[in-house]
């Protein structure tokens, strides 16, 4: 009992000050009237260390290639095999890319700004073939999942 009520006075304060913060995200208009394609939104198995610009087309997209076969995408990255497949973001949703500065697990507040909005993006993974294994679908797959637990 007494460990029980030490345990449930840690959490509370650990919930009191560390672990409540905010996000604020800033959309125009503008960003969400006009989703971007494809090929503009990458996910990308990797951290790329950066925060400049590049020309993505010329330097990767060109080299984009489409397995006859299996429909999938095929490209590398510094030398690294890709196998991509292009992914609709969930029914009902939009994909957003953000802009804003890495926070941690502070409690801080914290602004992001959208820069672009996608419908679609092109999913990556080295050297095997996109499935429902990969952590990014099996996400998306909750989403039908709480439709069906809410009824919606």
């Amino acid at each position: 009992d007494l460990l029980d009520s030490l345990l449930q006075e840690y959490f509370r304060k650990l919930n009191k000050c560390c672990l409540s913060m905010s996000t604020t995200i800033k959309i125009s208009p503008a960003i969400l009237s006009t989703p971007s394609t494809s090929q503009h939104v990458q996910f990308l198995p990797c951290t790329i260390q950066t925060s400049g610009t590049t020309e993505v087309e010329d330097r990767f997209n060109k080299f984009t290639e489409t397995d006859p076969h299996t429909a999938g995408l095929t490209n590398s990255l510094r030398g690294y095999p890709l196998e991509g497949k292009v992914m609709p973001v969930p029914t009902g949703y939009m994909g957003l890319v953000l802009e804003g500065g890495k926070a941690g697990l502070t409690s801080q507040d914290r602004d992001m700004r959208a820069t672009a909005s996608f419908k679609e993006m092109t999913y990556w993974n080295y050297d095997r073939v996109p499935g429902e294994g990969d952590n990014y679908q099996q996400a998306m797959q909750w989403v039908e999942v709480a439709k069906v637990l809410h009824g919606e």
